[in-house]
């Protein structure tokens, strides 16, 4: 897990603490394999990292681990404009997209310190024309995921269960 930059953790634990910025990245090939980069942050509308990130609401739900054990895949709920998402959905596209999270306060954005989380479209939870939510998940979190034999290491004493 990245550590959280030191002016982050300052701005969160002050009494009067400038409210981080949330941006969202969905990266994904629509059905022609053109590269589709779509960019919204709960902020104003802000040039960041060389790219365009316009003011859109979104809602994203954390990932929440039980007390079983169990942890909750997030949900990213966005507003379907003009029905933006609903030929994205209608042609699949949006399948295995890739979202990619950023926090960080708005006095770090010249360097970007900040939190990244990076998550896969699981599957579209529900589509109407006012939102469009979808359900996320890791990488490392689908069926045909599999570590490289390089990852694994026999354990060195092989009755011993991790």
């Amino acid at each position: 897990m990245p550590e959280i930059s030191a002016t982050f953790k300052e701005e969160t634990q002050s009494l009067s603490p400038t409210k981080p910025l949330t941006f969202i990245e969905i990266l994904f090939e629509d059905h022609l394999a053109n590269n589709i980069a779509l960019r919204f942050t709960d902020g104003d509308t802000v040039n960041w990292k060389g790219q365009t990130w316009s003011n859109q609401p979104f809602k994203m739900t954390s990932i929440i681990k039980s007390s079983s054990g169990e942890v909750t895949r997030p949900k990213l709920t966005l507003p379907n404009d003009q029905g933006l998402f609903s030929a994205y959905v209608s042609k699949k596209v949006l399948d295995f997209a890739e979202v990619n999270s950023f926090k960080c306060s708005p006095l770090e954005l010249d360097t970007f310190d900040g939190f990244q989380q990076s998550f896969v479209v699981s599957h579209v939870v529900s589509l109407s024309q006012e939102a469009i939510t979808m359900e996320l998940r890791r990488a490392s979190d689908g069926n045909n995921f599999r570590l490289p034999p390089k990852r694994y290491t026999q354990p060195e004493f092989p009755t011993v269960i991790v």
